[in-house]
């Protein structure tokens, strides 16, 4: 039984609808900008957002534009339908989570990571936002996982077997220079013999766009999730010294100063974990045991739902059949034809 995703989902408190939140936290009418005496209204705003075929996402500490599979405003309504039939079903389960149990959940996920809460709010969430986000989480995990009982002796025994999944990552603190050709490598390395500070040459010709705001701050503490090329250079550097340029494939080049280091080291076991632990055995369990998708899918099917949004009609309507399409490749009547019966003794195909 391999619980390390579902487990750490768990202790992140970063389940199916996280990040997803409930409700806009702001108006919807006013105006979001001025640019110059031009205002960027609210309206200008969501319409633009529920249209954007394209999102920024880090990838290896850079952020890259990628397209999206479907509208940003489609996705976003998916989500939150969604979500509505995730409470709907918590209800009527008797699984809905009270203000008492989204509380003591922040409680319990700041004894794993006393910054969790900052962690989120750092990335613009509010902490009713937070709030939401826990309570979608808990009610999906109550629906999985009601009347399963799991002891400390199971979770005493996943621990002992299966020790690499308590390690936490080598770590490091970095600054980057990230350039696109020869020519500006050289200029950098100019100006870093002679004695100019790393973190004032970065930042005058990096091409990160994020490198005067964060102070030429390499985006990725995690070595586990780096390229391998730049892992082995930042393993090969110490603290206080530079890493040779590393070639980016197609994007440049980029060279690092390591400011500090933290070696793999094994998590502590305290009762905070080994209860994430439990949790994550019971989720494992439920989700083994209930079809979530295709319940959700039937109580979507069964739930009237009145997309007003002319926009979203008929992606909307797409994504209904496309479901029931699913369901019917999936039905058994429908799996496979028929076998045909044997030809009469006497023939190879039947005929005469």
């Amino acid at each position: 039984m391999d619980l390390k995703g579902i487990m750490w989902l768990a202790i992140a408190g970063i389940g199916l609808f996280s990040l997803i939140g409930c409700g806009r936290g702001a108006s919807t009418s006013g105006v979001v900008a001025t640019v110059g005496n031009d205002p960027i209204t609210a309206e200008d705003f969501y319409d633009y957002m529920e249209f954007k075929r394209g999102m920024r996402v880090q990838v290896q500490g850079q952020a890259v534009e990628l397209p999206v599979a479907d509208t940003v405003g489609f996705q976003v309504l998916q989500d939150l339908v969604t979500q509505k039939l995730l409470l709907q079903w918590a209800k009527e389960e008797g699984a809905m989570p009270t203000d008492q149990d989204v509380k003591n959940e922040i409680d319990f996920q700041k004894q794993l990571n006393p910054r969790f809460v900052q962690d989120l709010t750092a990335n613009g969430m509010t902490l009713e936002q937070v709030k939401n986000n826990l309570r979608l989480d808990l009610a999906r995990e109550k629906i999985l996982t009601k009347g399963i009982t799991v002891t400390r002796e199971e979770a005493n025994d996943y621990i002992v077997n299966n020790p690499k999944n308590f390690m936490e990552p080598a770590t490091a603190d970095t600054m980057w220079i990230w350039v696109r050709d020869e020519a500006t490598k050289k200029l950098a390395d100019k100006e870093l013999v002679s004695g100019q500070a790393f973190k004032t040459v970065a930042m005058h010709y990096s091409v990160d766009p994020a490198a005067k705001l964060r102070q030429a701050t390499f985006g990725q503490r995690r070595l586990d999730g780096l390229k391998p090329e730049i892992r082995k250079a930042i393993d090969k550097a110490g603290i206080g010294q530079q890493t040779d340029w590393v070639k980016l494939e197609q994007a440049g080049f980029a060279k690092f100063y390591i400011e500090k280091k933290e070696p793999e080291k094994k998590r502590v076991i305290d009762e905070a974990v080994k209860k994430s632990v439990m949790r994550a055995i019971a989720l494992d369990r439920g989700t083994k045991a209930i079809d979530f998708e295709k319940r959700l899918n039937e109580r979507l099917k069964s739930t009237k739902i009145d997309v007003q949004r002319q926009s979203l009609q008929v992606p909307w309507k797409t994504q209904l059949e496309l479901i029931k399409r699913a369901e019917e490749l999936r039905s058994p009547s429908t799996s496979l034809p028929p076998t045909p019966a044997p030809a009469p003794s006497g023939t190879s195909d039947g005929k005469k």
